[in-house]
């Protein structure tokens, strides 16, 4: 081959060698560059979490409210939306107005204390309690007019029930004594022995640890044969007392306490 030509593909062999060394540290760069950046987000993140706990922390001391066991994911959310109302843009910033404002709490409440749902929100898990607790089979009433007279009871059984088909339905004046109370899943114990709990869309919002918590908590609420009624998308996974249940219908976030 002629001179020329050799010093051309020299000099071509030469200039690739050069683009991929170039190629090559460019790529270095943008796998540090990446990696930096992706460091800094993930430090940005351990910051903001931390300023999270604090600011529970501070409203649990502040204000007696236990946030630190819900689930981070819709608290965050939540905690965002607050911060943008508030026009502040760190969560330390939002946690010094959050302390020293009492009602700046109660807009935090309102946006993150998830106490808004609608009414019969799931039409199946309503129809069915109507069907399954709301009546009694009349054999089983039967049982109870004679236990109740052979208990000394002077009035007639049947004075506060009507009977629609082939169930019972007590009556509506019963259904006045009706004690409205406020209750904490995280912090409160069982207060009375129910027939019926209804716990719909809320447990979604806690951690497994509260999730076990509440169910514990329900549980031992509930008598022998009372019903506990969830959401759809609840379960019995987080239940410690799981195998005491029997599920009312299919499909249908219904069950029944079969033992203490």
């Amino acid at each position: 081959m002629h001179r020329s030509g050799s010093i051309r593909l020299h000099r071509q062999t030469s200039q690739q060698r050069a683009l991929a060394v170039h190629a090559q540290v460019l790529a270095g760069a943008v796998r540090r560059s990446e990696g930096a950046a992706l460091r800094i987000e993930r430090a940005r993140t351990d910051l903001e979490e931390i300023e999270i706990q604090l600011l529970l922390e501070g409203i649990r001391l502040c204000y007696g409210y236990d946030f630190r066991e819900y689930a981070l994911s819709p608290l965050r959310r939540g905690l965002t939306a607050a911060m943008a109302r508030e026009g502040v843009q760190t969560v330390s910033a939002y946690q010094d107005r959050i302390l020293h404002d009492a009602a700046c709490m109660q807009r935090f409440l309102g946006t993150v204390g998830f106490n808004v749902t609608g009414m019969f929100r799931d039409p199946e898990l309503m129809r069915c309690v109507r069907e399954e607790v709301g009546s009694y089979p009349l054999d089983r009433v039967r049982r109870y007019e004679d236990a109740y007279a052979a208990s000394g009871g002077q009035a007639n059984l049947a004075d506060h029930y009507s009977i629609a088909g082939r169930a019972a339905r007590f009556n509506r004046k019963l259904q006045g004594s009706i004690t409205w109370a406020r209750h904490s899943l995280v912090t409160d114990g069982s207060f009375n022995d129910f027939h019926l709990i209804v716990c719909a869309n809320v447990l979604i919002y806690f951690r497994a640890s509260l999730q076990e918590r509440a169910h514990r908590l329900m549980y031992d609420s509930l008598i022998r044969g009372g019903f506990l009624a969830l959401g759809k998308r609840e379960s019995l996974l987080h239940c410690p007392d799981r195998d005491h249940y029997e599920q009312v219908r299919d499909g249908v976030n219904l069950f029944r306490k079969m033992r203490w």
